[in-house]
């Protein structure tokens, strides 16, 4: 039976706390809520973005879709170790761990040069030497994550029961990535997927992933209130 951990509350707050117990520096780059997507309240978001999460409900039809997508072999971006201009992307294996998928994908891939002795520096330095059913190991027997899991799941506002442990959302990582003509893409990284998916040129990656959020996610399920979304942005001076 695979493991299973308490899911994450999207909240900066947690996220900003657990990146940093890893040892990334939050002083150069932190989450902030994106209030929403129009371009009034993205002008609000600190820029320039180096990742977004998205934290939305799963439902049967996008499932089906996602199926479709793979089999048609819209997965195009090759994340195996040695590629030049790969992103680094981590399968998912452990059970309402999308959280800590949504973040390692976001800071693996931010371009936020880690301090050498922070726990995150060497678990990126040792993933992006092997492939990524050898990553999924690599996270799946990391007592360091595990601990530094369950801390921020119990660090939000909101007291999940064990009843609760079963949902029906989903974080998933937007980051930029460069095909294989060296131009600019919207990369979506989703551990559950069979690998990173090319979304289209990228621009600016907090307009355009707003523009596909609206697009292709919030129009798949335009009455639901479960949509969150967090940037990784530089950190503004708090005085």
């Amino acid at each position: 039976m695979s493991p299973s951990w308490i899911p994450l509350e999207s909240s900066p707050e947690v996220f900003n706390s657990y990146a940093k117990s890893l040892g990334f520096p939050t002083t150069d780059s932190s989450f902030v809520d994106i209030w929403g997507l129009d371009a009034d309240l993205l002008s609000f978001v600190p820029q320039p973005v180096k990742a977004v999460l998205l934290l939305f409900p799963t439902t049967k039809e996008r499932s089906i879709r996602n199926k479709e997508a793979e089999k048609n072999g819209e997965i195009v971006l090759d994340s195996r170790k040695g590629e030049e201009g790969d992103v680094m992307w981590i399968p998912q294996t452990i059970g309402n761990a999308c959280g800590t998928m949504g973040l390692l994908h976001a800071l693996g891939n931010a371009g936020v040069e880690i301090p050498s002795d922070a726990p995150l520096y060497s678990f990126f330095d040792e993933a992006r030497k092997v492939s990524p059913a050898a990553r999924t190991e690599l996270l799946s027997t990391s007592p360091l994550l595990a601990r530094a899991h369950t801390s921020a799941s119990s660090a939000g506002q909101t007291l999940l029961r064990e009843e609760d442990h079963s949902t029906n959302l989903h974080f998933i990582a937007f980051v930029q990535g460069r095909g294989k003509d060296g131009s600019l893409r919207v990369v979506e990284l989703d551990g559950n997927r069979a690998g990173p998916i090319d979304l289209g040129p990228c621009t600016d990656l907090l307009s355009d992933v707003a523009r596909i959020v609206k697009e292709d996610y919030m129009a798949s399920d335009p009455t639901s209130d479960s949509f969150s979304l967090m940037a990784l942005a530089p950190t503004q001076d708090q005085d």
